[in-house]
């Protein structure tokens, strides 16, 4: 429980200095910013149809406001590592790179929240990102 009160009071202290967005590279910061409610959205509805239809029925219990709390620490929390990583020229590698190192970043954050199985935390993490990086990806292409 201490290590959960101190992500939420660093997460905290990452929201006074920074805009927050929900990307692990810094350069798609500026891209994906005004879409931050709709990143968060995506990876809440994934997480909780994950939990519903899977976690749910292994008596696994958790509440919206828990998940609520541990999408938007895990996500201030990869901004804020995203902040020292170089760009890349090429878009294909540059949201690659990004999707991987979210995948890593918010595994661990999700295990300070969640009193859920390891594995299913870091199945978590590969779809909610998924979901959220394929929909910016889709929507940069159709702009182009």
């Amino acid at each position: 429980m201490k290590l959960r009160t101190f992500l939420i009071i660093l997460c905290s202290l990452l929201l006074l200095p920074e805009v927050v967005s929900a990307d692990v590279i810094f350069p798609l910061t500026f891209i994906t910013l005004p879409f931050l409610p709709f990143i968060l959205l995506i990876e809440i509805v994934v997480f909780a149809a994950y939990y519903d239809f899977i976690l749910k029925s292994r008596g696994v219990e958790l509440s919206f406001k828990d998940l609520l709390l541990g999408i938007f620490a895990a996500n201030l929390v990869s901004s804020a590592i995203g902040l020292i990583f170089p760009a890349h020229e090429d878009v294909a590698i540059l949201f690659f790179s990004a999707y991987l190192t979210s995948i890593f970043v918010e595994f661990p954050v999700y295990m300070a929240f969640f009193k859920i199985e390891k594995m299913e935390l870091f199945k978590i993490s590969f779809l909610t990102n998924l979901a959220s990086y394929s929909a910016i990806f889709a929507f940069l292409l159709l702009m182009r």
